[in-house]
């Protein structure tokens, strides 16, 4: 599961995740558009989040 958000909403989109305990964030990646770094300002950078389903396994 791939989630593409802008970067002031990747906060809340790790929080909502790590209350429902449903999806564990394993990577977080920040990539700037190829060719434009030094006109991309931090609303302008893109978050991607890669998350992986976390078993349900009993404690």
């Amino acid at each position: 599961m791939t989630i593409f958000a802008k970067y002031p909403l990747a906060d809340n989109l790790l929080i909502n995740f790590k209350r429902k305990q449903l999806w564990q964030p394993i990577i977080l990646v920040i990539q700037i558009p190829t060719g434009q770094a030094e006109q991309v300002t931090l609303q302008e950078v893109v978050v991607v989040i890669i998350l992986q389903k976390v078993n349900n396994t009993p404690y």
